[in-house]
């Protein structure tokens, strides 16, 4: 006992941590669910990468317009000071445009993060235990809190004193067992 809270040796904790942790993977069962949720996720977030690349585009665009207009007005300048005017302008629109960046809808390959990032979370999901070993001690306390909702009771010579199963897992696996609600509207 040390400043009388009882001592636990690692070596004696991790073990039994680790075979938990290996009871904490997600049934094969809710792999389509998974998906489903991965893919509407991904889909919304490529949307919105789109939109943006197309307001970017647009203004972009009228951006480069501007320039063409007050190009225009400097030639057609009856006054030096007009003309400063107009160049003035001319490098405030000309900022703007650098400042959006001289990169095109380049064509990007949404599949490739998409497939790692839903590869990585599925295994993270269906064996948390796999990755853990590799991971450093923040890391490893973040992964908890996201399996497990809050500290896990231990006890001496019993071991882990719970039948929690990760939240994560309760949630999909709650979804991917319930039964369709039927609806009738009179």
């Amino acid at each position: 006992m040390r400043f009388g809270v009882p001592v636990i040796r690692k070596d004696e904790i991790e073990p039994r941590f680790l075979e938990l942790l290996k009871r904490s993977g997600l049934k094969s069962e809710v792999d389509p669910l998974i998906s489903v949720v991965f893919d509407r996720v991904w889909g919304e977030e490529v949307k919105l990468f789109e939109e943006k690349q197309s307001i970017r585009q647009k203004t972009k665009e009228e951006l480069k317009e501007k320039v063409k207009q007050l190009t225009e007005l400097v030639i057609k300048a009856k006054s030096e000071s007009l003309r400063h005017a107009y160049e003035t302008q001319i490098e405030t629109v000309t900022q703007e445009l650098e400042a959006l960046g001289n990169a095109t809808g380049t064509e990007i390959d949404f599949s490739i993060p998409y497939r790692t990032a839903f590869d990585k979370a599925l295994g993270l999901l269906k064996n948390p235990h796999s990755i853990w070993e590799s991971l450093n001690v923040h890391e490893q306390h973040q992964l908890f809190f996201f399996i497990y909702e809050q500290k896990l009771p231990y006890a001496k010579g019993e071991g882990y004193r719970t039948n929690e199963i990760s939240r994560v897992a309760t949630l999909f696996e709650e979804f991917a067992t319930q039964k369709p609600l039927i609806v009738v509207f009179v």
